[in-house]
């Protein structure tokens, strides 16, 4: 179509009238419609007469609709004028004027546009408005001119002329709200997400709209419209509130009571949603959607009947349409499973996309009902093929495959699945543990270890984590009863696992844990007192008791037992014994356990020889009761009978795990001086508790014997970190004993230690003092106290006070060697000081040619003074005289690749790894090689390994920032670079990096920033000013452009 402004229009004073028709069929843009027909759309006849009043219709006129005959003689003074007459008539006018007159024209172009003859109507109307522009009906006239043309954004421009400066223009505000209403009509009807242009035209619209209803407030058509626009901008409230306007001036109004119907629905408000469907089906009974909203809602309100008849509806008014068999088979699942079926295989047949997955899903747990397993299978497969994330869907799968395939491994990934996808879903957790409980009682730990764990580490000899199933399961139950900690039967769950793993304590936590909870669980008084034993709750057991035998006679056994149990628990001992005796005379059998309980009485009151009459009594009638031979073996030592030691020999022998039993004949043969067997029952004893404090410190003392001092301190140490609370104790036995054997300056070296290992410093000092007081030639208080004087930076008091002493007493003494050579070190003095480093660790390998602390520091030297050959040396003897220490192996490593010997180098650290895998500085290691080749996947694989070991190496994050930098990572690069910031914020090589991922990012800001911050830690960096400089002239020239 051509356009207005590559025409001309011009009407000549002289041209015969007559010639009119001809040019307009010469020049005539109206021959093919192309495109939408917008003055239709906008000016459509049937709605002006819905919308418009007659008045109206002849204040607002159209080409096609100039308004009633009546109204318009009003306006215009004739009853009725023929316009062909007319335009001849104001043609004549024209013509006899010597200058143009914009009336005339314009009454003639409305004229000719009447009878469409639309070119010279738009020549008429273009030159009047060139000497009047702003009169609005040439304006009016002119914008549906254009809008044949199809020229919306001209005809916007004449409506805007008409309402800048005439805002009760009812016509121009509603032509120019629908204008823009339809333009946004084609975006808005296909379901996809707005674009920015569209959103700024139903604003506009919007606007339009809202100057209408401030000009017609009663009439429901301007809210209705406003309403659907706010509904495309997703703002519903004010959508709804325009909606509710429309209903209450427009009760007929589909659209708006669908809005309430469907906003009530929503709100799950059913019966306000029910009356407005029932409604909306009153006025179009073959609204199918009616029917499916008002079934779903009779359904949530348990109306079946209803609902079965509305969803039934809907599938008549449009069978073609998934969702509605998809309803009523969900309606069926209880009432008629089979049509349920039938309806759901409808739904998929209908639709088998990801939209429909929940009908697969509820078709799956139909055939789990009717036990149709293996159907129900190839459902729930569907679904996780169609929607992987659905997390229910995954854990039904995993139960079938764990009750009814007895697939457990596949049900083990389902259940993993699950979890991953919802992480908060206790239900998961539960299944997923009693699946480990499974796996635990079918397979060995060494094969769960081998399949079942987790995290999938290579294990070593020397380092192993043992991680079976039923750690596993233990840890879900946690994991579930974080997730809902009231739940008492999580409790109860996971303290029956804790029992079978022995950890009587941490269940006893759990079962007390779930009686807190739920004290209903107790019904018998059997069970009750069951429940507060666990709760230790034992007076409460004796009363309640007392007062159940005031009512009634007891005459069973084992709740004497059990009342006796608690008597002994609270120091009634005497009481205890009196039940027991109850209980003897009740029971029919004799049981072992009344003896033994009786034992133990005696035994807490001392009366030893009783005390093993009744536990022999319990050996009589049960000769494998290993607790019997202990409790006897106990009470005979207390005798002072040797013999007792062959009964604590008896129960170990019956039971091998019997922990106190190792403790006390421990603590039997440390009394006898059998140390060495007494450290043996010790080491025994931890591997049955290795948290034991006990045993640590009777072994500990049993080293101090034998003049082991640095196991003692290992095992007083170990005690101390078990137990914070019982340091001050070991502290004071060692006090003590340093105070009942003041002349061994031993003791008093081993106080010193502990007291260093606590970190109490200055009385550690004090305590090495003393030591050498009292022998002044002991060399490991010298040694000790040099240590602690360079723990706390005092490297000149060391070397001078205590290691120079020892080499001059001992000067064969490889440790004063090695410990000064250190504290050189650690002041950088190499070479430059008569006793260097390098010399001291030189005499020490000379001593002792086989000292691998000297031969490894001496490397260390060799190789910051780059003597690279040497240090190669030196660490190769170490690594050929202790071959599997990992730490040897990565120096080695270092001053490979120093020597650009990078396969060495990899091997070395790979062979670090193998010997420790948790040794982070070989992967770190491994990682810069990889970084160096500018093998950058590779090389962030191993850091990230190491910062799961370490995570706190500032240098490994740094260098995975550089890494993913290059892998054009910028996201990850800048968030590890803002890491290793916050972790070293002094920093140069963070800043640089940085700054050069800004500058490359373009964020010259940011990079100016750390370019500063460079150079204010470096000041004579002259790279940082290079870059700061181009920095500078980067940005100077795009904020120029």
């Amino acid at each position: 179509m051509r356009s207005i402004a590559n025409s001309t229009f011009s009407i000549s004073g002289k041209k015969d009238i007559s010639s009119h028709p001809t040019q307009a069929k010469e020049k005539s843009f109206y021959a093919e419609a192309v495109g939408p027909n917008w003055y239709e759309l906008i000016h459509n006849t049937e709605k002006r007469m819905r919308l418009y009043s007659p008045s109206e219709r002849s204040k607002y006129p159209t080409f096609t609709d100039a308004g009633p005959p009546e109204e318009l003689s009003a306006l215009e003074g004739d009853v009725y004028v023929d316009p062909l007459t007319e335009i001849e008539k104001v043609t004549s006018l024209i013509l006899s004027s010597n200058l143009p007159i914009p009336a005339f024209l314009r009454r003639r172009g409305i004229l000719l546009g009447r009878v469409g003859r639309y070119d010279e109507a738009m020549s008429d109307l273009m030159r009047a408005l060139q000497f009047d522009p702003f009169h609005s009906d040439a304006l009016w006239h002119r914008h549906q001119l254009y809008l044949r043309l199809g020229d919306t954004d001209r005809a916007l421009k004449d409506l805007d002329g008409i309402t800048d400066t005439n805002k009760s223009h009812y016509g121009a505000f509603l032509a120019k709200a629908r204008i823009y209403e339809e333009l946004t009509a084609e975006e808005r009807n296909s379901g996809l997400p707005l674009e920015l242009p569209t959103l700024g035209l139903i604003k506009l619209a919007i606007v339009n709209f809202s100057q209408l209803i401030r000009l017609k407030p009663e009439d429901a058509e301007g809210y209705y419209h406003r309403a659907c626009l706010f509904e495309a901008e997703n703002e519903m409230v004010y959508a709804n509130e325009d909606f509710r306007m429309v209903r209450q001036l427009d009760p007929t109004n589909e659209h708006a009571i669908h809005n309430l119907a469907v906003y009530s629905f929503q709100r799950q408000l059913w019966d306000d949603g029910i009356q407005a469907f029932t409604k909306l089906i009153k006025l179009n009974p073959e609204n199918g959607q009616a029917y499916l909203y008002r079934g779903r809602a009779n359904a949530y309100l348990a109306k079946w009947d209803e609902a079965l008849r509305d969803l039934t509806l809907a599938i008549q008014l449009a069978p073609d349409r998934a969702d509605v068999f998809f309803y009523r088979g969900c309606l069926l699942r209880d009432r008629n499973k089979r049509k349920a079926i039938e309806d759901l295989s409808v739904s998929v047949l209908l639709d088998d996309g990801p939209t429909n997955s929940e009908a697969f899903f509820q078709r799956a747990m139909l055939y789990y009902k009717l036990k149709k397993y293996e159907l129900a299978v190839i459902d729930y497969l569907t679904v996780v093929e169609l929607d992987s994330s659905k997390a229910l869907a995954w854990l039904n799968l995993g139960i079938l495959y764990m009750r009814f395939f007895n697939d457990y491994f596949k049900a083990l990934d389902c259940f993993d699945k699950a979890i991953l996808h919802d992480p908060i879903q206790i239900k998961a957790f539960l299944c997923r543990g009693d699946l480990l409980q499974i796996l635990h009682s079918e397979f060995s730990d060494e094969f769960a270890d081998m399949i079942g764990t987790p995290d999938k580490k290579r294990r070593t000899k020397a380092n192993a984590v043992t991680v079976n199933y039923l750690d596993r399961a233990i840890r879900d139950y946690s994991k579930a009863m974080h997730l809902c900690p009231s739940d008492y039967l999580l409790y109860l769950y996971r303290g029956k696992l804790l029992l079978k793993q022995g950890r009587m304590k941490d269940a006893t936590y759990d079962f007390y844990s779930a009686f807190e909870l739920n004290p209903g669980i107790a019904k018998t008084f059997m069970q009750r007192a069951l429940v507060l034993s666990f709760q230790r709750k034992y007076p409460q057991i004796i009363d309640e008791f007392h007062e159940r035998v005031k009512r009634e006679r007891i005459e069973d056994p084992s709740l004497y037992v059990l009342v006796a149990k608690a008597r002994i628990k609270v120091g009634d001992n005497e009481g205890a014994i009196r039940d027991l005796a109850k209980a003897l005379e009740f029971s029919r059998i004799k049981d072992p356990q009344i003896y033994l309980q009786k034992g133990i009485c005696f035994e807490n009151i001392k009366d030893y020889v009783n005390a093993s009459s009744e536990f022999t009594k319990c050996i009589a009638l049960d000769a494998n009761f290993a607790k019997a031979y202990y409790h006897r073996g106990v009470c005979k030592l207390h005798e002072g009978n040797s013999k007792g030691a062959a009964d604590l020999d008896m129960a170990i022998k019956l039971d091998p795990k019997y922990f106190d039993a190792y403790l006390s004949r421990g603590s039997y043969n440390q009394s006898k001086g059998q140390y060495a067997e007494g450290i043996e029952d010790c080491n025994s004893a931890l591997k049955l508790e290795p948290t034991s404090i006990r045993a640590h410190l009777l072994r500990g003392a049993c080293n101090c014997k034998i003049h082991q001092y640095g196991l003692a301190i290992s095992d007083f140490t170990r005690a101390i970190h078990l137990d914070k609370g019982d340091a001050e104790n070991a502290l004071l036995d060692l006090y003590a004993a340093r105070d009942n054997f003041p002349g061994d300056a031993r003791l008093h070296g081993l106080l010193a230690l502990c007291l260093q290992k606590v970190g109490r410093t200055d009385e550690s000092l004090e305590a090495f003092t003393s030591s050498i007081r009292v022998n002044q030639t002991l060399i490991e208080a010298y040694l000790g106290r040099g240590n602690v004087y360079s723990s706390i930076g005092a490297c000149e008091a060391a070397n001078r006070r205590d290691y120079a002493r020892v080499i001059h007493m001992y000067p064969t003494c490889t440790e004063a060697y090695v410990n000064m050579a250190y504290t050189l070190q650690m002041e950088g003095r190499y070479q430059k000081a008569r006793h260097s480093a390098w010399d001291l660790f030189a005499r020490a390998i000379a001593v002792s040619p086989g000292c691998t602390p000297a031969l490894e520091g001496r490397a260390v030297i060799n190789f910051i003074m780059r003597n690279y050959f040497g240090a190669l040396m030196d660490i190769s003897k170490a690594i050929e005289i202790t071959p599997n220490n990992a730490e040897y192996l990565t120096n080695r490593a270092v001053i490979y690749a120093a020597l650009n010997d990078r396969v060495k180098s990899l091997n070395d650290n790979k062979l670090a790894i193998q010997l420790d895998p948790h040794y982070a500085l070989a992967y770190f290691n491994i990682a810069n090689l990889y970084f160096s080749q500018s093998r950058w996947e590779a090389a962030l694989l191993y850091y990230n390994k190491a910062l799961e070991i370490d995570p706190d190496d500032d240098a490994a994050i740094l260098n995975r920032g550089i890494t993913k930098a290059q892998l054009n990572d910028t996201n990850g690069a800048l968030d590890d670079l803002h890491m290793a910031e916050i972790m070293n914020p002094q920093s140069v090589e963070v800043f640089f990096n940085r700054a050069q991922l800004f500058q490359k990012l373009g964020k010259f800001d940011q990079a100016d920033h750390d370019y500063s911050m460079v150079l204010k830690l470096s000041p004579h960096d002259d790279v940082a000013y290079k870059h700061r400089g181009t920095v500078y002239v980067t940005g100077f020239i795009i904020c120029s452009v």
